[in-house]
């Protein structure tokens, strides 16, 4: 795999010096975990960061984090849990109105 330099990134694209996609065909089936670490080792090499969570505790932790920096807002306890319980873990809100709470109301 080739590697390249970024040189500009922004919410609505990314700009690169060289890139060359390393085409290769595989002819026998890929088993599901090669194929998520092969996901994941690509998004690595994107720039993302791989973050191993091993309870639902910490994966809640993280999405309050990931809120609080991406809106430049620190939550209080009880406005977390209200937010929480509210929007994103409320059990009269399906998956997509959920989804778009979180990515299209930025309020």
């Amino acid at each position: 795999m080739n590697k390249y330099t970024l040189v500009a990134e922004n919410p609505e694209s990314t700009v690169v010096t060289d890139f060359q996609l390393d085409y290769r065909r595989e002819i026998n089936y890929q088993l599901e975990a090669e194929l998520e670490k092969a996901f994941i080792e690509q998004l690595q090499t994107q720039a993302y960061e791989y973050l191993s969570f091993t309870t639902k505790q910490e994966l809640i932790a993280n999405l309050r984090l990931q809120l609080e920096i991406l809106n430049n807002y620190q939550f209080s306890d009880k406005e977390w849990e209200h937010f929480f319980k509210s929007k994103i873990a409320s059990q009269n809100i399906g998956i997509e109105e959920k989804t778009s709470i979180i990515q299209e109301n930025y309020i």
